[in-house]
Formats: structure tokens, sequence, C-alpha cells
């Protein structure tokens, strides 16, 4: 299991996900080129600004089923991908966060309520 980035090299969003496999990321590009991703931000920056702008990086590798939530909480947490003037994510890993309608996401981080990260 690994932790993934996808980057957009315009204006610097990102999306932080986790995988069992690279197929996951193939996904991705798939449902993107196809105008069928399920995150309408990131399918809306991929139409705008194309494929090129994109590029995936790996966070982490090797990982546990017992980390890998905690690991991807961590990524979207450092971040900030969950704000969307910095990132697509709509959750923090399986825990469906709404930043602009929920004030006290701003006010607390994930830590605050996750802490056992390590």
């Amino acid at each position: 299991m690994f932790i993934y980035l996808i980057k957009n090299k315009i204006n610097h969003k990102v999306y932080v996900g986790k995988a069992t496999s690279k197929s996951r990321l193939t996904q991705h590009s798939a449902a993107l080129r196809r105008n069928k991703h399920e995150n309408a931000k990131l399918q809306a920056d991929f139409l705008e600004y194309g494929d090129d702008a994109f590029e995936i990086h790996f966070l982490e590798r090797n990982l546990t089923p017992e980390t890998v939530e905690k690991s991807e909480m961590k990524w979207i947490y450092l971040f900030d991908s969950i704000n969307p003037l910095k990132g697509y994510n709509i959750l923090y890993g399986a825990k469906k966060i709404d930043y602009d309608k929920n004030p006290l996401i701003k006010k607390t981080p994930v830590y605050a309520v996750y802490r056992d990260w390590e």
C-alpha cells in the first residue's frame, strides 16, 4: 500500500490518495480523460489545464493496512489539500468534511482529532 500525490503544476493544487496497487493511478487517469472523475474540482482543472499540467509523486510506500489510513490523513493535513484553495481532497481519509460549511475545520486541524499518526 502507498500514499500518492497528484499535483497540478499550474495552480499547485494537490490531491492526496492511498492505494494498494498502481492500478488506482490508472483509474484516476482513465476517469479524467473520459470526463468521468468522481472529484468535480479535479476534473474541471484537468479539462482546463490538460494532462500535461499534472504529475504524480509517491509520498510513502510499503505501508500496512494498519498504517495507511493514518498516513493518508497526515499527508492531507500537511498539504492542507482539504482546503479548496490548496487542494482537491474532499475527505480526510474516509471522513467527509465540507471545508466551506464547517468553520471548525479551519480552527481544528485533523491532528487535534487524530493525534496518533506515529
